[in-house]
Order: structure tokens, then C-alpha cells, then sequence
């Protein structure tokens, strides 16, 4: 088990068959935007990271019900993947036992 520096909690929503996928979409970026610090997301900030922003930003372009869309299920699922990658990345102090990692996503 690792070191987890933020816990990103979706177990509430996530596995529910009540909300559309657009829906799971638009939770997702708000819980992003609640979780991590402020200056993360402002793009004239020092702290501003990149990856996180691409990330929200999948998901809010996912949250908007589009007919253009083939298949709104696989895209979550990708974009999921993606945000699974980020919170798995090693932060500081490195070359710890166990690991420090980023984020812990909470799905159940």
C-alpha cells in the first residue's frame, strides 16, 4: 500500500445506475476542483498543473449531452484511466517505503 497525499472520494455516485453517464461526468470535475488546492486550476498560478487541468476538462466536455458522441460510456472509461494514471504518480519524498503517490481514488 502507498502513501497517499489526497483522497478523492466518488464511492457515492459512482457505481450508481440512476445517473447518466454525463451526469457521473459533471460530479467527477466538481469533486476534482473540491479535492485539490485552488491554485492548481488557475492557469496564471505557479502551482497551476497541466495534467489535473486536461483531466477536468475531459470531464467537463463529457458532462454536456452530445449527440456527436459514439459511445459517452467508453469515453468516461478513458478518462478515468487517465485520472487513475495521474493519482498513481509518485510525489515527494521519493524513493520512499511505501511509496508516496498522489491520490487515492475512493470508487467503493
Amino acid at each position: 500500500m502507498a502513501n497517499w497525499k489526497y483522497t478523492l472520494s466518488l464511492k457515492d455516485f459512482y457505481h450508481s445506475d440512476d445517473l447518466s453517464i454525463n451526469k457521473k461526468a459533471e460530479m467527477v470535475a466538481e469533486r476534482i476542483e473540491k479535492t485539490f488546492p485552488k491554485n492548481w486550476f488557475d492557469f496564471d498560478s505557479d502551482s497551476y498543473k497541466e495534467e489535473i487541468n486536461e483531466i477536468l476538462d475531459d470531464f467537463r466536455w463529457l458532462s454536456v449531452d452530445g449527440d456527436m458522441r459514439e459511445n459517452d460510456t467508453d469515453e468516461f472509461d478513458n478518462i478515468m484511466e487517465d485520472l487513475y494514471d495521474w493519482a498513481d504518480q509518485e510525489v515527494e519524498p521519493y524513493r520512499k517505503w511505501p511509496p508516496n503517490k498522489m491520490c487515492w481514488i475512493e470508487t467503493q
